[in-house]
């Protein structure tokens, strides 16, 4: 069964918390990309959200209730809904109209449809726009605590997710991002910076991350582990050579007793 319901979002929104950075197509560096953007942010617990869009009707947005937080709905499934867009049929898609989307300071006068539909326990944001724009959505959703961003992949052809700063991925003892990405790099701000392009759609991201510093930080202390271990090992062989030499002592003064015992006789 699915249940539909319209919302409402009555409340500012502040455009200059978003990092609105041109995408190129990595096919065609002169045009701009249909791409999604996943920053996460731990210490403000929001992932922010940043959609480069051209002729879009709609998209279609996952709540992170469904892949995190424990099921639990926070207050508002999503944020700070910024819109940069024009009419498609009106909005050129070339690199300067982008930087110019990129730099306004006040969201679009826009006509939209915010839905949001329930089925199987599952919960969808879909936003419909009255004609198809191109230019920028942004919105920030909640951050899990565990370290695992969970998503099914946008409708987008490339997706990008960049992680804290000071956070990292790759490693198999820790975790590792599925599906493998097509190329992982560095920003500007040294976070690492992932990247796929034209995934399966609602094919599932998951990314685990870590504090740059774990890896190290574990092989140290496996190192004084280990270092521990074969202090006890030496410890226990010396202690073990000076009992024996002690017994071996100990069997001499015996044997010497013996034999003087024997001679008084």
């Amino acid at each position: 069964m699915e249940k539909t319901e319209e919302l409402i979002l009555n409340e500012s929104v502040d455009v200059s918390e978003y990092e609105l950075e041109l995408f190129q197509d990595p096919d065609s560096h002169k045009l701009p990309a249909n791409v999604t953007t996943y920053y996460l942010l731990e210490e403000e617990k929001q992932i922010r959200v940043v959609n480069q869009l051209i002729n879009s009707s709609e998209i279609e947005i996952f709540p992170t209730e469904n892949f995190g937080n424990g099921g639990r709905a926070p207050e508002k499934p999503l944020e700070n809904l910024v819109l940069l867009v024009g009419p498609a049929n009106q909005t050129p898609v070339d690199l300067k109209t982008f930087k110019e989307l990129s730099n306004l300071t006040e969201d679009s006068d826009i006509n939209y449809t915010l839905l949001k539909k329930t089925k199987q326990n599952q919960k969808s944001l879909w936003l419909i726009f009255d004609e198809p724009v191109t230019g920028y959505l942004a919105y920030s959703m909640q951050l899990p605590d565990s370290h695992n961003f969970v998503m099914p992949a946008p409708a987008s052809k490339f997706v990008r997710v960049v992680l804290p700063e000071n956070y990292a991925t790759g490693n198999r003892f820790f975790g590792i991002p599925k599906p493998n990405p097509s190329s992982l790099s560095s920003d500007s701000k040294g976070r690492q910076v992932l990247f796929w392009r034209e995934l399966q759609e609602a094919e599932l991201l998951n990314v685990k991350y870590y504090k740059e510093s774990a890896p190290k930080l574990l092989f140290t202390a496996l190192l004084a582990l280990l270092c521990g271990m074969l202090l006890v090992l030496l410890r226990y062989s010396k202690s073990k050579k000076e009992l024996l030499k002690a017994r071996g002592i100990f069997k001499l003064e015996e044997e010497y007793l013996k034999d003087q015992e024997k001679r008084k006789k």
